[in-house]
């Protein structure tokens, strides 16, 4: 996996003018934050709202993944230090490391 690229979180949501549209920005305070996204509005009510929502929570959740991967792997060793065949974290950890690998631009 690459180093980081990503603006660091938190992120935070800013309602704009616009009627169902937003902006992601990395500050709370929006005059001297800087713009990460903009999502426009849809046609769909509160869909734009809930996808601001997600990406607001993009960097948390990459950092999460990243604790809950480690953590997996750290269970699916015996205290030996051989791997285990623990099919339901071998999967978990293959999923976590595919989404992170799309999340870094890696896939």
């Amino acid at each position: 996996m690459s180093g980081l690229k990503h603006t660091p979180g938190p992120w935070y949501i800013h309602p704009e003018s616009h009627i169902f549209a937003y902006r992601i920005t990395d500050g709370a305070d929006l005059a001297t934050s800087m713009t990460i996204a903009n999502v426009t509005h849809t046609r769909t009510p509160g869909t734009a709202l809930a996808n601001s929502r997600l990406m607001a929570a993009a960097s948390d959740l990459r950092d999460a993944l990243i604790t809950a991967r480690a953590e997996l792997r750290a269970l699916n060793v015996h205290q030996d230090g051989e791997q285990l065949v623990n099919t339901f974290a071998a999967r978990a950890i293959r999923l976590a490391e595919a989404a992170l690998s799309k999340a870094d631009g890696d896939a």
